[in-house]
């Protein structure tokens, strides 16, 4: 079920509670008023088996809702104070929802750019594969080139970049690896915290005990570290300790802010918690948008190098085409290289002055070759 709307839904549920409403004929008004999904049938269900006069604990236990929720209605219905636990309910499911939204932007947005990144590197690859490959096939004859080492240079980014889409794409759909991954991530670590400090701190002014507590939070936390480190909180409690800054000490899970914040509230470890989950809640916010912040440049800067390193083997074949062409060129069309004759003689002339007339100096070197004034003339 969608948090934001479970949040809402328990919101108009203390409401009603507040101005008179018995808790069936909310929960009937309320789920004719849903539009539809999982909530409005649990809600309708629960309302049916409590106008059947099941106890409200018994009808709870048949229901598919969160845990936290189940136990806290319970005792807050045994206190006499179920608006109340209602509405701090509400405030905890929102804030939750507030905190999914924010994770799968943060998640989803990196996504969308790795998808458009491949995308636009597989079209520029096949461009510059198509067109490449007929420039090479038009001097193919001349030069030689091997086409199979430019496409090489032009798929290998396409290449590296569809693996690490493919892997970030796995790392987000295997929820697994997603949750042992974020414990080590910034903001991602302020939301599993945010997630327990607020459990504990409903469940604590629902007048459940510090361990009931834990092990409740402990069952219904799917991240490995933390149940790792609510583990050995149960340990200490079990050995007599009293006292929250003994009970959890600062961890890699749990840093030392978590502490202090909760042991400003002295005894009173709802409020200590609920201090905690507004502290941590906010670095969340702060870091998801730092984080967001930073990737759209960073994206842009990314994008721009994709399309240069992919250029740069059509640049490299067309230089490497001109200095060929260049050379080719210059070995053909090299003009004479002008020689001496040693010694005069007829046919020294005869050569001399021809080579001269070639060159446009006729006037000159065949005036000098006729009278044998110059017997070292210009020749090839």
């Amino acid at each position: 079920m969608k948090l934001d709307q479970f949040a809402f839904a328990n919101e108009q549920l203390a409401g009603m509670i507040r101005s008179g409403i018995p808790l069936e004929g909310a929960l009937r008004e309320l789920s004719e008023n849903l539009s539809g999904g999982k909530l409005k049938c649990e809600l309708s269900e629960l309302e049916k088996d409590l106008a059947k006069g099941v106890p409200l604990e018994d009808a709870l236990a048949d229901r598919k809702l969160p845990d936290l929720y189940r136990q806290t209605l319970t005792v807050g219905a045994k206190s006499g104070d179920l608006p109340g636990v209602l509405t701090q309910l509400a405030d905890h499911y929102a804030r939750m929802a507030t905190l999914a939204d924010r994770t799968k932007v943060l998640l989803i947005y990196p996504v969308i750019v790795l998808l458009a990144a491949t995308a636009l590197s597989v079209a520029l690859s096949v461009i510059l594969t198509v067109n490449l490959t007929e420039i090479l096939n038009l001097f193919d004859y001349w030069f030689q080139f091997s086409k199979g080492t430019y496409q090489y240079q032009i798929w290998a980014p396409t290449i590296l970049i569809a693996g690490v889409t493919m892997l970030i794409i796995c790392l987000i759909v295997f929820a697994p690896i997603r949750r042992s991954l974020s414990w080590m991530l910034p903001a991602f670590r302020e939301v599993q915290i945010v997630n327990v400090a607020s459990s504990l701190a409903v469940l604590l002014r629902g007048n459940t005990p510090l361990g009931d507590a834990v092990k409740l939070v402990r069952a219904n936390t799917l991240n490995p570290a933390t149940r790792v480190e609510l583990d050995q909180w149960l340990e200490r409690m079990d050995r007599g300790e009293t006292r929250f800054h003994r009970i959890a000490e600062p961890s890699q899970s749990f840093p030392p802010l978590f502490g202090w914040a909760v042991e400003t509230a002295g005894d009173n470890l709802a409020d200590g918690f609920s201090r905690a989950a507004k502290l941590f809640l906010g670095r969340a916010n702060y870091r998801f948008e730092l984080l967001l912040n930073v990737f759209t440049p960073v994206s842009l800067v990314v994008l721009g190098g994709l399309i240069i390193v992919q250029a740069l083997p059509v640049i490299g074949g067309i230089t490497v085409m001109l200095d060929k062409l260049g050379s080719r060129w210059n070995s053909c069309w090299q003009p004479p290289t002008p020689r001496c004759c040693s010694v005069w003689s007829p046919r020294a002339e005869g050569l001399c002055c021809s080579s001269a007339r070639w060159f446009g100096s006729s006037s000159s070197c065949a005036g000098r070759c006729a009278n044998g004034t110059n017997r070292s003339c210009c020749s090839t």
